[in-house]
This record gives structure tokens, sequence and C-alpha cells, in this order.
């Protein structure tokens, strides 16, 4: 079971990010197709996956806040807190949304589109 909690954000090679929650979506492009037996009814095949995570996160400063749209970073996601099974998968930065409320606290939230699958990784060191 993957927890929002060990959701860590690599960029240039280095954990530049954690988040405490993360919603992950993984999706199936359904394409149409003709069926020219049942005319009535649509008919679909499965086509290629689809996954974004949404992370809602606590930022120290706005200033410091790094991960611009479009920059591409890996996710990693822990199986456990003590386990060492990964899935990891490459991303980009999809969205941006912070809220200055005080001068040097902030609330943030990202979402990241993914590019090509997620990798299963057994025994990560």
């Amino acid at each position: 079971m993957l927890k929002g909690k060990n959701l860590l954000v690599y960029a240039d090679g280095q954990v530049v990010a954690a988040a405490k929650s993360c919603r992950i979506i993984h999706d199936r492009e359904m394409i149409e197709v003709s069926n020219p037996t049942d005319i009535h009814n649509k008919s679909y095949r499965a086509g290629r996956n689809e996954w974004t995570v949404s992370v809602n996160t606590l930022l120290m400063s706005v200033y410091r806040c790094f991960l611009q749209q479009g920059q591409k970073v890996r996710l990693s996601f822990v199986a456990d807190g003590s386990s060492t099974d990964r899935m990891t998968g490459t991303a980009y930065v999809q969205n941006v949304d912070i809220t200055a409320a005080m001068e040097r606290l902030a609330t943030g939230s990202f979402t990241f589109k993914g590019s090509g699958q997620f990798e299963y990784q057994a025994n990560v060191i």
C-alpha cells in the first residue's frame, strides 16, 4: 500500500521535497471503436495508461519554492516506512498553486503529470 506521506520528489538526482499527503490518479484511455453488429451501443477498447499526482504541502517560504511548471522531476513512492521497495516514475510539474498567508509561511499545491510508466524497484537502498 502506498502512503502519501512517503512521496519523495527528486530534481537533479537529489531529494528536494517530500509530501505528507498526495492523490494518485491512474487512468486508462478508452478508444471508441465501431461495432457493426451493435449499431445502438458504443463499444470501446483499452488504450494507453496515464497517471497524475496531486500534492498539497506546507512550504517554509515562497521564495524557496523552486518547482516550476514544465520542470522534469522523478517521483518515488516508498511502500511503507520500513520497506526498501519503491514505485518510481518521471513526471513534469503541470501546475503550481501557492498561497502566501504570512511572511515566511505559505501553502502550496502541485500537480505532476507522469511521463512513461511507474517502475517497481525491490530492495532499493
